[in-house]
């Protein structure tokens, strides 16, 4: 496979992207999502009642298993339509490979490519504010000396003065022991603070530290974003340039964006060989698709309700080999269809087509490829033909193609002649 370019990945990223956002606003697609949500939100009815019915402390454990088998057949009922909605619209986009490319525009807009910088916030603004500053040190009133009741003459004439010399020493010696204990609580105090304040400035420092560190890595992370944006806009210049004068690498630089572009259903991934001679205004192109056992088969799930479980019945094999062929000749008027519209300059003037598969000799076990069709086709001729209403092998055998007669069974043309028959 011709590796993609990294405009050609990154355009092929946002077209895998803005094919799911479509696909989400169609009613059918609305209403297999709405039939997958309710399949798992019948499961996760059908575990919890499982886990009921088992609980050995279930008071009625005949109404539990009741409960149990009704919600697993409605579990699996639900499962049922969804699967059924799933292949519906596998088949829907597989028969329709054609017809969606149809509906879009193939040309690529290069400037649609270029890379504007958008840099994530800052991941650690955390670090940003300023730890609060500590609050002041709490500490008791200083304790303030009371004197005692000083004595009346009445009192001195009683005899209490001596009484009260003794209640005023005991008023000073308690000042002096509740002031010397608040002092010391102070102090404590004080050193407590002291150490928090040193905590707290190393907690901060460290802060710096980290945020410095922090806005240090991601100045590089936008450095290295802005970098990468420029190279890839400086490559995007030279390739507009280079295209606009007609240079062979950047026509095929640009069929391989456009190739990159064609989105295909999921579970067909389809990978394209492409050289373009510039002499002869030629693209060769092979387009590889999956082989017929990568494509679906089944006709439709049941639930057999007797057997709790889910049978599938298969296609017949004629519809299977029908629906294979019809892949095969839709991806061969797709890939030309889409190569010969978006390139509105007129660089490439024919094409050399080859569809094959990959896959494995079942009489020898080895790997080998298996042309299913070749043909040539000149721009001005093709692109009079009005793909809508065609029949795809009717088209490639008005162009003079070679068409395996079985492609479902991998059968091989012989292409040792060339592509061109005619």
């Amino acid at each position: 496979m011709a590796k993609r370019s990294f405009l050609a990945e990154v355009n092929h990223q946002i077209k895998q992207a803005q094919k799911r956002d479509l696909q989400k606003q169609r009613p059918t697609e609305r209403a297999r999502l709405a039939a997958v949500s309710e399949a798992a939100r019948l499961k996760d009815n059908f575990e919890a009642a499982r886990q009921e019915a088992l609980n050995p402390s279930h008071p009625d454990r005949k109404a539990g298993e009741q409960k149990l088998r009704l919600a697993r057949d409605q579990a699996m009922q639900a499962l049922v339509v969804a699967k059924n909605q799933n292949l519906g619209a596998a088949y829907d986009e597989i028969d329709s490979i054609l017809a969606a490319s149809l509906e879009v525009d193939d040309f690529v807009d290069l400037e649609q490519l270029r890379i504007t910088v958008e840099h994530p916030p800052f991941c650690r603004p955390d670090l940003e504010t300023p730890l609060p500053p500590l609050p002041p040190p709490s500490t008791a009133p200083e304790p303030v000396y009371v004197e005692p009741h000083p004595l009346s003459v009445l009192d001195i004439m009683l005899g209490k003065a001596r009484r009260h010399r003794k209640q005023v020493d005991q008023a000073k010696a308690r000042y002096v022991a509740e002031h010397q204990a608040w002092q010391a609580s102070v102090a404590e105090t004080e050193l407590v603070y002291e150490k928090a304040g040193r905590q707290h400035e190393a907690s901060d420092r460290r802060r710096l530290a980290e945020l410095e560190h922090a806005r240090n890595i991601y100045a590089m992370d936008c450095k290295t974003r802005e970098a990468e944006a420029a190279e890839s806009n400086e490559k995007l210049d030279r390739l507009i340039a280079d295209l606009e004068a007609g240079a062979a690498p950047a026509i095929e630089d640009y069929v391989g964006i456009v190739l990159a572009n064609s989105v295909y259903p999921d579970g067909f991934p389809v990978e394209h060989d492409f050289d373009f001679d510039p002499e002869l205004r030629e693209l060769t192109l092979t387009v590889w698709i999956p082989g017929p056992s990568q494509v679906p088969t089944e006709k439709e799930y049941r639930y057999v309700k007797t057997r709790g479980e889910v049978a599938t019945s298969q296609l017949a094999q004629k519809a299977q080999k029908d629906r294979y062929t019809s892949v095969v000749h839709q991806v061969a008027l797709r890939s030309m269809h889409e190569v010969f519209e978006s390139d509105r300059m007129g660089w490439i003037q024919s094409i050399s087509l080859t569809v094959a598969a990959r896959t494995v000799n079942p009489a020898t076990g080895l790997d080998e490829s298996v042309r299913f069709v070749a043909v040539a086709a000149e721009r001005e001729s093709y692109l009079r033909i009005n793909l809508s209403g065609v029949v795809p092998l009717a088209t490639l055998e008005f162009l003079g193609a070679q068409v395996s007669k079985n492609p479902h069974g991998l059968t091989s043309i012989d292409v040792s002649q060339g592509v061109r028959t005619r």
